[in-house]
């Protein structure tokens, strides 16, 4: 290959960096600095049916399962993977993820094994943010007897999922919890002992894991040692976080390819500095999306967005475009959504879908939160 079709080549990458979001299977090649704790996960799958993958926020736990785990899991055999979150209504959002008839599931606790008994590979459902599931106590507006029958609806779902696992030779379940959310678990029947049999607690990233996630995902592009050198420093200890480095290793790639767009050098300190490092990159980057927008319009979205649960941790929370379109009167709603989740904006989710009435929009992680500075205020 010539070297000017190298640098076309180059030209053409995209950013390998996924920011707030957590890395999609399809990303599996740029998944770095996991090997060991996706070798453990496969070796606890194949002796516990049920799994509850736990850790802080921000620690990596949807990149671990959704990265990690099933890539390594697929490649070893065909494996049919469901992946859902619970949100507002659990039964809806299994049945509208394995397509299956919500009757069926709602039936029994054996709803699940019933539905797919005729499956001939294994099945592993994956219940990411598994957290969602007790947050009925902290919804907005809802009486004493739809907050009785909506933990009602949620006991339910959960024991469908401990049957699931305990009965079915086929099904595998999964969960990701915020391990700020464990002592909730003592709420359902029977979920902290099957929790307790089959927990992995995330660990932290060593430094050289670390470094591992950051150089990885670039392939040949060179980055100056100096560079990777600060990001480690200035990332500190905290296991939480993760997506505040990767959103800002986004936004050094990007601001390298701007100002060098052959890829005549490496990337550099000077990059990183312009971004506002680790600790400024993610209040710039939302700073600079609601430019040429309408502030009061934006904060109606973003606080309706946000909440505090009953012993005020912080948390989103996520609505319906309906109901934001009730609360902003504005035909503008659209190009604030769309500003804050499309492309590499990714502070908003869902990312790529068209927007309807009755599409949810939550925030992607609770870093925006407590760190977007005009947020916090």
């Amino acid at each position: 290959m010539s070297f000017a079709a190298v640098l076309e080549r180059l030209r053409k990458v995209e950013n390998p960096y996924p920011g707030m979001r957590p890395f999609e299977t399809e990303e599996a090649h740029l998944y770095y600095g996991r090997d060991p704790q996706i070798a453990e996960l496969l070796r606890r799958l194949e002796r516990h049916r049920f799994l509850a993958i736990v850790g802080v926020s921000g620690s990596g736990k949807s990149s671990l399962v959704l990265a990690g785990l099933i890539p390594a899991l697929t490649r070893r055999a065909p494996w049919r993977i469901i992946r859902m979150r619970p949100q507002a209504d659990p039964y809806s959002e299994l049945s509208s993820a394995a397509s299956l008839d919500p009757a069926t599931l709602r039936a029994s606790s054996f709803g699940l094994i019933n539905a797919l008994a005729e499956i001939s590979v294994p099945v592993l459902l994956i219940v990411d943010q598994f957290e969602e599931i007790f947050r009925y106590q902290d919804y907005r507006g809802l009486s004493s007897e739809q907050k009785s029958n909506q933990a009602a609806l949620s006991a339910d779902f959960v024991q469908l999922l401990l049957s699931t696992s305990a009965e079915s030779r086929n099904i595998s379940v999964v969960i990701t919890m915020r391990s700020d959310y464990l002592g909730a678990c003592a709420e359902f029947r029977a979920l902290p002992e099957a929790i307790n049999g089959a927990q992995y607690l995330v660990p932290r990233l060593t430094r050289e894991q670390l470094t591992e996630a950051i150089k990885g995902p670039l392939g040949t592009v060179p980055i100056a040692p100096a560079l990777a050198q600060q990001l480690l420093n200035d990332l500190g200890d905290d296991p939480g976080r993760l997506p505040l480095l990767q959103h800002a290793l986004m936004r050094t790639w990007n601001r390298w390819k701007q100002d060098d767009p052959n890829g005549s050098r490496p990337i550099d300190l000077s990059d990183y500095q312009n971004i506002g490092r680790i600790e400024g990159a993610l209040d710039q980057h939302a700073d600079e999306l609601l430019q040429g927008l309408p502030e009061d319009l934006a904060r109606i979205v973003f606080q309706r967005l946000t909440a505090r649960s009953s012993d005020q941790r912080e948390r989103r929370d996520p609505a319906a475009v309906a109901e934001l379109s009730e609360l902003c009167q504005s035909s503008q709603l659209n190009e604030v959504l769309d500003r804050f989740r499309l492309g590499q904006a990714t502070f908003l989710t869902p990312r790529d879908a068209d927007l309807t009435p009755d599409t949810y929009i939550d925030i992607t992680h609770e870093s925006l939160i407590w760190n977007w500075t005009k947020l916090k205020q």
